[in-house]
């Protein structure tokens, strides 16, 4: 038996990001992404990324990964219809989060409920869930996509400023 360090494949985490990146880069290019994208002018210091890293892995990432995932997936393959509903509720259940953060992120609730963030909700959703099954169904892959891509989102694509602007009408 080959024994090994780290005890998960790194492929399925590596794979789900790209893809993520990749519908993301689609979006921005095509003018989809409205006005919750948007690359910073100032690169933000390594304390900024990092701290917003470790706040992500815990919130959304560790939360909202060991419902959807450990929880509601269960033993479903990546296109079963358990894993397809899972993911649209997923995605549903960011139009209440940002109903629930609007208060404290004036724009949470118009940015939660664009098209195209649900889109592109869905598709970190089944990158997630890619990455939870592939990986021999740990929480650690899943949680790392979801919070890599979100303080990517927060710290070098303009989410902290999106989520702090007041709606657009």
């Amino acid at each position: 038996m080959k024994k090994t360090i780290f005890p998960i494949t790194v492929r399925p985490i590596g794979e789900s990001i790209i893809v993520v990146a990749c519908s993301t880069c689609a979006a921005h290019m095509t003018g989809c992404t409205g006005h919750f994208i948007s690359l910073n002018n100032q690169i933000p210091s390594y304390g900024e990324i990092f701290f917003t890293h470790a706040r992500t892995m815990i919130v959304p990432g560790l939360v909202e990964e060991c419902f959807w995932r450990k929880l509601a997936l269960g033993n479903a393959h990546l296109w079963s219809p358990r894993s397809l509903i899972v993911n649209v509720l997923f995605t549903a259940s960011h139009l209440l989060s940002g109903q629930i953060l609007a208060p404290y992120r004036p724009g949470a609730a118009s940015i939660f409920s664009s098209p195209t963030f649900l889109g592109l909700t869905w598709i970190l959703g089944m990158a997630c869930t890619h990455a939870y099954i592939n990986s021999g169904r740990t929480l650690f892959a899943p949680v790392l996509v979801h919070s890599c891509v979100v303080t990517c989102w927060l710290t070098c694509l303009g989410g902290e400023q999106a989520l702090s602007l007041l709606p657009y009408r």
